[in-house]
């Protein structure tokens, strides 16, 4: 049964973590050092073997220290959407509703996005630049999360996009938080529920603020045949099952 107390669900999904380590590092302790609250986290020089495939961590401009930490949902949502775009997958996101019941992309602009990772985007004023780690061209910026009890930067996001002048081919601008089912803290009425209306109701004409689950998404890269073995991570790893 899902958890209903955020301690419970927290305290399963960091032994799930802890699982996958010992399964696919034993005996490999030397590419880990202790992070905050002691927690470990992958060294500098081990930092690629925390995404699902080492292409995405190389190709990134900028790499926080908090992308070596297991549970890192930046990590996750990097290593999933870029594998997305990476195996031609996009087409998926018109495919399974947002928890608002529309998809994230229509057909056609499914057809035509493109994922750019850590785009720069200008703030007003011209001299200084923002980096959204996800960005579909079609305007919309991807946030991950999974253990957080909030939103985290998604109102910084949203903030951003409001302040930004749009582009050729964005029909609208929206920010797409993806988070775990299983967290409580998402559960109707609960703190990441209404953070996530009061942002809503405070965001200009022209953004938009929409969530999808990671299980609803799995559900969605669960009809391609090319990408089990990417399920098969998101499951060992973090124990995300599509939804039924």
């Amino acid at each position: 049964m899902p958890a209903t107390r955020y301690a419970d669900y927290r305290r399963a999904l960091e032994a799930t973590l802890a699982a996958y380590r010992r399964r696919h590092f034993a005996g490999r302790e030397a590419l880990f050092e202790t992070g905050p609250g002691g927690r470990a986290r992958f060294r500098a020089e081990a930092a690629h073997r925390n995404f699902f495939d080492a292409a995405l961590y190389h190709a990134l401009t900028s790499r926080p220290l908090a992308f070596r930490s297991l549970g890192n949902p930046q990590v996750l949502a990097i290593s999933v959407f870029g594998t997305l775009a990476r195996r031609e997958e996009l087409p998926l996101l018109a495919e399974e509703p947002c928890d608002d019941g529309a998809p994230l992309l229509s057909p056609g602009e499914a057809r035509e996005a493109e994922l750019e990772i850590q785009r720069r985007l200008p703030l007003p004023g011209g001299r200084r630049h923002a980096i959204v780690d996800l960005w579909l061209t079609t305007g919309t910026a991807i946030l991950g999360r999974l253990r957080e009890r909030g939103l985290g930067p998604a109102l910084r996001l949203a903030a951003l996009l409001a302040a930004t002048p749009g582009q050729g081919g964005e029909a609208r601008r929206q920010v797409l938080v993806v988070y775990d089912g299983r967290n409580p803290a998402f559960a109707p009425g609960r703190i990441a529920d209404r953070e996530f209306t009061a942002l809503q109701a405070r965001l200009p004409a022209g953004v938009a603020l929409r969530r999808m689950s990671w299980q609803a998404l799995a559900r969605a890269m669960s009809r391609s045949e090319w990408l089990s073995d990417l399920l098969a991570y998101i499951r060992s790893k973090y124990g995300i099952e599509a939804a039924s």
